[in-house]
């Protein structure tokens, strides 16, 4: 009788715990829904016919969902679903990576830390190594404005890095995407991607480019 007791307990235990990460779920996806739509509690409310205490008590945690009634008439002011307003209908978030760098012809600028600029992460991408560059402007007709550029901050030296597209740090210059070529006395010739050549560069350091996503 006991252990039939204790295992009644531990499946409450369970459905509440269940429950708590559904509206966990609905309440991320509700304020998702609200960004997007540019909605506020109380104006969005009013339109609704509802009162705005429901959202509230809802987005506090101080309810664990929102009456059916409530949320059809919510989601139909913007002529949404109440399953897509509350992410029933959502697939797993896109993984994505920060855009930390920009290319401005041939050279490749760092953002200011903060930038929320964000591109898809390729599937064998290192997240805490990963740079990617979103082309601003370019002169090859490889790389149009939006296209994404990804290498790792796994520095190279100039013969591992010959004759492969790579980000250069080049001394005096800074970051330049293009193909770097051994010279004489330790310097390197850098043909850029838009068919420019650099002579007598001093690489500090080269990037292999590994992925270029085009702009969609």
């Amino acid at each position: 009788m006991i252990e039939a007791e204790d295992d009644a307990v531990a499946g409450t235990a369970a459905e509440a715990e269940a429950e708590e990460l559904r509206a966990k779920r609905q309440r991320d996806a509700l304020r998702r829904f609200m960004a997007t739509h540019k909605l506020k509690p109380h104006p969005w409310s009013l339109q609704a016919g509802v009162s705005s205490g429901s959202i509230y008590a809802f987005l506090k945690g101080e309810s664990q969902s929102l009456s059916l009634p409530v949320a059809t008439k919510l989601a139909a002011v913007v002529g949404a679903s109440v399953s897509a307003m509350l992410g029933e209908d959502e697939g797993p978030p896109p993984i994505t990576a920060n855009v930390t760098h920009h290319l401005r012809g041939d050279d490749v600028h760092a953002l200011a830390r903060g930038s929320r600029r964000r591109a898809p992460m390729p599937r064998d991408a290192d997240a805490d190594l990963l740079r990617v560059a979103e082309v601003q402007n370019s002169n090859s007709r490889l790389l149009p404005p939006g296209a994404m550029i990804y290498w790792h901050d796994r520095p190279l030296t100039l013969d591992e890095a010959a004759r492969r597209i790579s980000i250069i740090d080049v001394a005096g210059r800074g970051l330049v995407l293009g193909d770097p070529r051994p010279g004489f006395g330790g310097k390197a010739v850098i043909v850029t991607v838009s068919g420019s050549v650099i002579d007598d560069a001093d690489v500090v350091a080269a990037y292999l480019v590994e992925w270029i996503r085009p702009s969609v």
